[in-house]
């Protein structure tokens, strides 16, 4: 027996919907985690914080650290915290293992090729080409990572792609979510939706045509904001980087990265049901990527100004970020 209090984790991974259910989390006054019985931790890791707290775990360890211990809890109550970031500091976790109990740890999945696409739209293009993402080894990777927090604490896997992701979700959190969940889900909206592949290309040529040094972590968010706010014409999102598009075209390596899917799901102990609908979702997503065509001269122009355009707006807020 022990005096601490239970905590639940939800550590991941990016672009795994994380964003999209704090939110969920937090809207009407955390009413969420209210109805479940939870005490929520969120931005600055404080408690009842709109938010949760991602960048300052990734990058002000001593902060983090400092107020994880000035929380001031109660052995009775059940708290929760969700950060991606706790998928990949483990500095974080064994500092939560000392202060609490932690009843279980979800890990929020996604058939790996869409997830990294999403992850280099959201802030890969910052220090990468298509042509540099590797997207085979993630699913491996992401095992290692499930095994590695379950000495933390048992993992509870939870693949987005199933319909209901919502009510599957505080399932595995609690058994006690709102009956209207995803009502309340639908209200909340979706967060972090990325920018098109292509843009994340012109963007990645423009910021390495300026010869920058590499963006530190802190002040990528400039970047990724600009980004976001400046999604540019729906057109954007009709065409695909060729260096993604040969390799989405690739039949035997789609096949093989569902079938290591596959894998991971029924090794998760996943109903036979919720791992036969996200394989199946899956494969209809690679099948949509890889139509996509590649952008022909006229939308290449059309992107490079468009990617101008946006580190004007970088330039113009936040004149230390780009070289004059």
């Amino acid at each position: 027996m022990t005096d601490r209090p239970k905590i639940i984790l939800h550590a991941g991974f990016p672009k795994c919907g994380t964003s999209t259910l704090q939110k969920l989390f937090c809207v009407d006054g955390h009413r969420v985690a209210r109805s479940m019985g939870l005490v929520w931790i969120g931005h600055g890791i404080k408690l009842w914080a709109n938010g949760a707290p991602a960048t300052e775990i990734m990058y002000d360890k001593e902060g983090s650290l400092t107020n994880l211990a000035a929380l001031d809890t109660e052995a009775d109550k059940t708290y929760f915290l969700s950060s991606e970031a706790l998928c990949s500091y483990d500095y974080m976790l064994e500092a939560i293992s000392k202060k609490f109990e932690i009843d279980h740890i979800v890990m929020t999945v996604r058939m790996p090729v869409p997830m990294i696409l999403s992850e280099y739209c959201w802030s890969g293009w910052l220090y990468r080409a298509p042509r540099q993402i590797y997207l085979d080894g993630r699913l491996e990777s992401m095992t290692r990572t499930i095994e590695r927090l379950r000495e933390f604490g048992p993992v509870v896997v939870c693949p987005i792609e199933p319909s209901k992701f919502p009510s599957r979700f505080c399932d595995a959190i609690a058994p006690t979510a709102p009956s209207d969940i995803e009502e309340i889900a639908k209200d909340a909206g979706d967060v972090n939706v990325s920018i098109p592949p292509c843009l994340a290309e012109a963007l990645n040529e423009a910021i390495t045509a300026l010869n920058m040094e590499p963006v530190p972590g802190p002040m990528r968010r400039y970047f990724v904001n600009a980004a976001m706010e400046n999604k540019g014409p729906e057109e954007f999102r009709s065409y695909m980087p060729d260096a993604f598009h040969s390799v989405l075209n690739n039949a035997d390596f789609v096949e093989a990265e569902i079938e290591k899917y596959r894998q991971m799901l029924e090794g998760a102990g996943l109903s036979n049901a919720t791992a036969r609908e996200a394989l199946e979702l899956s494969k209809d997503r690679l099948t949509e990527l890889a139509k996509l065509p590649v952008a022909d001269p006229s939308i290449r122009t059309h992107l490079r100004e468009h990617a101008g355009f946006i580190l004007d707006k970088v330039r113009a807020s936040h004149p230390e970020a780009i070289p004059a």
